[in-house]
């Protein structure tokens, strides 16, 4: 017996009978084991039928699996399968249905996490085929062979067709609005045959089978749908007299979908006077058919396909059969075809979302007779608010997610925003290097719930407008321009410390201490001086930026249109800081005082208040989301690792020696004096122990948009990320990757010398400051 894959859990969750029978959600569940031929599907959705509270009400056994239809994605193969399925390969999405409650193998059933199933009897999912709609076909498909070429032995198929000439031939369907019922409906309605006059195809209707259904007049409309050529009532005592006039009596095939006492009967009071063939999709003891030895009787029990013995009682007991394993075989064949091409499609569905425990709730529904005209479908995850995990344990959601897939690359969704999850080389390259893709318009929605910042004025999206004005800001010269002030900010905030601390540093907070340096240095880079030289004012703004920053509503990620408290918070910081710049240009242009920063620039371009605050609080944020916490990481790396601290003493110290002209000089006088070309040449270690700092730091998630009409292949993969979606990329899967770092999570800033290059080791290996089109994060 083959092993599990290291990556398939050896437990899991799943829908299982309790002592009575009754579903309910059982965890710490074994995880099946594989068997020759059979595959390992991780499910994604699954449809809920009659059989699966039939089973647990008529054959309770305690502990079993529940479940038939199921649709998911290939984890392993078992022996054999090459031999009889050599198209099937991990990761294929497939669909199918298994033999849930089955009490010789319980542990197997579709209501799992993870399902055993025959690699002769499941479908690959189509292109374009939705994972619900995939999951509603299973179960359907083979009753619908079952009935109408296996025990109703229609004499032509869509691989053997009618002549067009000949005479229709009349089908009733009793109890079509059901999941069976549409999907014979439609196979009738499907055929196309050759017109032998004109060598065109010419539909069922024309070509020999006429499909009568019943049903309640409410589903009337959906039988006619899906193929119907005359609708009647069930429930109207005059069916029977009505079909046998529109068959002029020669009726020789019906399907009862429903075989209670009246269905029965009706069906045989419309069967010719000559005889015909009659199948029902239950047990239909001989008590309850009139005595007619012109018609031929038999019941389909879907669980023949699978070829082995059913360990039931009360007349359901089967013994294996060879036989309808193999015509199920040719028939999973011929759907294939016809799924491929598009012409079948499932019951209209009725999604139930909240995963396991609300199939187990659906099972329940539909035993209750509250359910018409639709199949219950349940998928794993709630679109409403999206792949919960990603928030809760976002690790461990985009490593098994990757890990499923055969490209590392997958699916999901985050509230509404349908997210295209990326790993590996494809997967980066793509993300980092594809002018479609649009950082800001991503952290927009997928961060701070503001996907509708991205406004134009004067024909510029805001997002261009704000890369082209920061990358001006960036520029040496200006960095040359603001340095003296930027030394001085830093000397007078690191002597505030030693002063609070009575001449001595005894300790300080670097997330506090740091963050604080930061921000002024970014205020006074980006340009507002007012602020940048007022203590008041600038700790003022500081605590309205941290404000917005640390009220990123995650709520409001989900929902859009809730007003959520951190939110709310967020708006009120925004509109003072909005208030406090607005005060600072109003009072520029009244007085006509001008300043050399960045603030008097947008002026002088002419943009507009609103943009001008959006610059600068966008600026900020980046600066106290990133550089801070990298920063005061520094310190407190090198405060456990004393042999890097004693080299970037060093290093400081050769820095002083070097550029000391006079022995009155003091180490910060000197600092003080180091030009902008100084500064990135002398501290190389430290330049190195930041670059750690950030790779370690930098983990979980970066965003982008496809902003673009077109959807963005991933590298050669086959896969995209379609326009008007959203991409994930999970960082961790180059920064904390073994195969590239060397002992991923410990602080190591010699891993990026020439001699060890770890950040060279494959394309795109580091991501900390950015890659590709963005330079940053």
């Amino acid at each position: 017996m083959p092993a599990l894959s290291p990556n398939v859990p050896s437990t899991q969750r799943a829908v299982i009978q309790d002592d009575a029978g009754q579903p309910i959600l059982g965890h710490g569940i074994r995880t099946p084991d594989l068997r020759s031929k059979t595959v390992l599907v991780r499910t994604i959705a699954n449809a809920i039928n009659p059989c699966d509270f039939k089973m647990g009400s008529n054959f309770p056994t305690p502990g079993a699996i529940i479940g038939s239809d199921f649709v998911g994605r290939i984890v392993s193969l078992g022996p054999d399968v090459a031999q009889v399925r050599p198209d099937l390969n991990i990761d294929d999405l497939v669909c199918g249905y298994i033999h849930g409650s089955n009490p010789s193998d319980p542990g197997n059933g579709g209501f799992g996490e993870y399902i055993r199933a025959h690699a002769q009897l499941i479908y690959k999912v189509p292109n374009g085929m939705d994972v619900l709609e995939a999951a509603a076909i299973g179960v359907s498909l083979q009753t619908a062979a079952l009935s109408l070429w296996y025990t109703l032995q229609l004499p032509h198929t869509p691989d053997d067709p009618v002549n067009s000439e000949d005479p229709p031939k009349y089908v009733l369907v009793y109890g079509a609005s059901t999941s069976s019922g549409t999907m014979v409906l439609q196979l009738l309605k499907l055929f196309v045959y050759p017109d032998p006059r004109h060598g065109d195809l010419i539909d069922g209707h024309s070509s020999g089978y006429t499909a009568i259904a019943t049903c309640s007049p409410k589903n009337f409309f959906l039988v006619k749908q899906y193929g119907a050529s005359y609708v009647f009532d069930y429930a109207d005592d005059n069916t029977a007299d009505a079909i046998r006039r529109v068959t002029g009596n020669k009726l020789e095939y019906a399907l009862d979908c429903v075989t209670d006492n009246l269905s029965v009967a009706c069906c045989y009071a419309t069967i010719a006077r000559t005889g015909g063939r009659y199948t029902t999709l239950e047990l239909c003891p001989a008590d309850m058919r009139p005595k007619r030895r012109a018609v031929k009787h038999d019941w389909i029990f879907a669980l023949d396909i699978f070829g082995e013995p059913i360990p039931l009682s009360k007349g359901y007991e089967r013994k294996a059969s060879s036989e309808t394993h193999d015509f199920a075989v040719h028939w999973y064949k011929v759907f294939q075809r016809l799924l491929d091409e598009g012409k079948l499609r499932p019951h209209p569905l009725q999604v139930l979302e909240g995963g396991l425990e609300e199939i187990a709730a659906g099972v329940k529904l539909l035993k209750s007779g509250a359910v018409s005209g639709k199949k219950l479908v349940g998928r794993d995850e709630l679109p409403i608010l999206g792949a919960l995990r990603f928030f809760s344990a976002r690790a461990d959601f985009c490593k098994e997610n990757s890990v499923q897939s055969k490209n590392g690359n997958y699916s999901f969704h985050i509230g509404p925003y349908p997210v295209v999850g990326l790993s590996g080389l494809e997967g980066r390259k793509a993300f980092y290097e594809s002018k479609e893709l649009s950082l800001f318009q991503g952290y927009a929605a997928l961060l701070t719930a503001t996907p509708g910042i991205n406004s134009s004025e004067k024909g510029i999206k805001f997002d261009s407008w704000f890369a082209r004005k920061i990358t001006r800001t960036m520029k040496k010269d200006n960095l040359v321009r603001s340095l003296q002030h930027l030394v001085f900010d830093t000397q007078n905030a690191l002597g505030q410390c030693i002063k609070f601390n009575d001449g001595e540093i005894a300790y300080m907070d670097p997330f506090v201490e740091m963050n604080r340096i930061v921000y002024h240095l970014t205020l006074r880079t980006v340009g507002v001086k007012e602020l940048a030289d007022s203590p008041d004012l600038l700790e003022s703004s500081l605590l309205l930026v941290e404000t917005i920053d640390d009220n990123n509503s995650t709520a409001k990620i989900f929902v859009p249109w809730l007003p959520a408290p951190k939110h709310i918070s967020r708006l009120i910081a925004s509109a003072r800081f909005f208030l406090m710049i607005n005060g600072v240009v109003r009072d520029r242009k009244r007085i006509g005082r001008r300043e050399d920063d960045t603030l008097q620039t947008l002026i002088d371009d002419g943009e507009s208040i609103m943009r001008i605050v959006l610059y600068v609080i966008n600026a900020l944020l980046a600066a106290l989301l990133n550089s801070g916490m990298n920063v005061a990481s520094v310190l407190c790396y090198l405060a456990t690792e004393p042999e890097w601290q004693q080299k970037i003493h060093a290093e400081v110290d050769a820095a002083v020696a070097k550029h000391r002209v006079s022995s009155s000089q003091s180490a910060v006088d000197i600092l003080k004096s180091l030009t902008i070309d100084d500064w990135e040449s002398e501290f190389t270690l430290t330049n190195l122990c930041l670059h750690e700092s950030i790779r370690l730091q930098t983990v979980g998630a970066a965003f982008r948009k496809n902003v673009s009409d077109h959807d963005v292949q991933i590298g050669s993969t086959g896969e995209v990320i379609p326009k008007g979606e959203y991409a994930a990329f999970h960082v961790d899967d180059i920064h904390m990757n073994p195969d590239i770092y060397a002992h991923p999570t410990r602080f190591d800033p010699a891993r990026y010398l020439p001699d060890r290059a770890e950040d060279k080791k494959v394309p795109l290996a580091y991501g900390g400051w950015g890659n590709g089109r963005h330079p940053c994060w």
